[in-house]
C-alpha cells in the first residue's frame, strides 16, 4: 500500500494526498467515502453523520443509497465531489482516475488513502487507522477486536481437509464473461487465508477461463458472487451460463457457495460470516460441519 501510494504521489505530484502513516490532527466533519468497504466501516463505527457523499460502489448498509453519489471509485466526478464541499475524501488505492485526483488536489481537496488489505492483520490495521482518522478510536477498536475473534473461530489453515480442498472463485457478472480470481488477486488472498488451494493460482489478475480450462481444474468448491448469480437470473441459470461449470465436481456435488461480493472482499464486520459460509461447504465434503460459531 505504501509503495503503491508513493507511486501515485510521484505520478501526480499531489501534496494533499495523505498516506496511511500520516494521521489527521483535525478530524473531518464533511466526508466523501470512496469504496464500498470504506463506507461500510464508517457506518459500522457510527460515523455516518460525517458522510455527505459516497461513490456508486457504496451499497451497504441500505441507508447509504440516500447519499449523493460522486461516480464510481475508479472514475470520480470532479464536479460531483466539489459540489458537496467535503473536508476530506477517503478512499483506497483504487480511487481515481489520476487526472481527477490531481485536479481535486490542486483545488485544495484533502485526499486520504487508507491501507489496502489482504489478510486479518492488515484488515485490523485498516479498521484502527480509519478510527484514528475519524476520531472514533474506541468504536474502531471494538470492531477490530470482534473481527479478530470471529476470524479466529472460522479459520483453520492447518486442517488437512481445508488444505486439500481445491477452490475456484468466480467474479463474473454476465453470460460469456466467466472471470476467475487469479493467485495475485484479493480473491486469491482470501482462498489463501482459508488455507485451501486456488485451482487458478497460476493466473494473473482476474481473467476469463474456457470450459476446457475449468473442467481440467475441476474444483471441489466454487465460490460465486451473489451479484453474478442475480445477473444470471438465479443459481441454476448461472451454473448453465458459465461454460463447463455445471460439469465440475463442485456443481455435481452441490458444493457451490454464493456470497455477497462486498461482504467477502470488504474485510469488514460482515466478512467473517462470508468466510464461515465457504468453510461450511468445505467441511460438508466429508459430512462434517463447522463446530465453532461466530460470537
Amino acid at each position: 500500500m505504501i509503495l503503491r501510494s508513493f507511486s501515485l504521489l510521484v505520478l501526480l505530484g499531489l501534496s494533499s494526498l495523505i498516506l496511511p502513516s500520516q494521521a489527521a490532527e483535525n478530524h473531518p466533519k464533511r466526508i466523501i467515502s470512496v469504496g464500498g468497504q470504506i463506507t461500510e466501516l464508517i457506518y459500522a463505527m457510527g460515523g455516518e453523520s460525517m458522510l455527505v457523499g459516497a461513490d456508486t460502489s457504496s451499497i451497504y448498509p441500505p441507508e447509504v443509497e440516500a447519499l449523493p453519489k460522486v461516480g464510481y471509485q475508479r472514475y470520480l466526478s470532479v464536479e460531483g465531489v466539489l459540489s458537496l464541499r467535503p473536508d476530506m475524501v477517503i478512499g483506497t488505492s483504487a480511487m481515481g482516475p489520476p487526472a481527477v485526483l490531481d485536479q481535486l488536489s490542486r483545488m485544495g481537496v484533502e485526499l486520504v488513502l487508507v491501507p489496502d488489505v489482504n489478510d486479518v492483520p492488515s484488515a485490523v490495521e485498516r479498521i484502527r487507522y480509519l478510527g484514528r482518522l475519524l476520531g472514533l478510536e474506541a468504536q474502531a477498536e471494538r470492531i477490530a477486536t470482534d473481527y479478530q475473534t470471529q476470524m479466529q473461530a472460522v479459520l483453520r489453515p492447518d486442517d488437512p481437509q481445508v488444505r486439500h480442498s481445491r477452490l475456484a472463485m468466480f467474479l463474473s457478472y454476465g453470460s460469456g464473461n466467466a472471470m476467475v480470481a487469479g493467485g495475485d488477486t484479493l480473491g486469491g488472498a482470501i482462498i489463501n487465508m482459508l488455507g485451501a488451494q486456488n485451482v487458478f493460482a497460476d493466473i494473473k489478475g482476474i481473467k476469463a477461463v474456457s470450459a476446457e480450462a475449468l473442467l481440467a481444474a475441476d474444483p471441489d468448491v466454487v465460490i460465486l458472487s451473489q451479484q453474478a448469480v442475480d445477473a444470471f437470473g438465479g443459481l441454476e441459470s448461472a451454473l448453465s451460463a458459465i461454460p463447463g461449470l455445471d460439469r465440475t465436481r463442485a456443481a455435481q456435488k452441490g458444493q457451490i457457495v454464493v456470497v455477497d461480493l462486498l461482504q467477502l472482499l470488504g474485510f469488514g464486520p460482515r466478512h467473517p460470516e462470508a468466510m464461515q459460509a465457504i468453510m461450511a461447504v468445505i467441511d460438508a465434503q466429508s459430512g462434517t460441519s463447522l463446530d465453532t460459531a461466530l460470537r
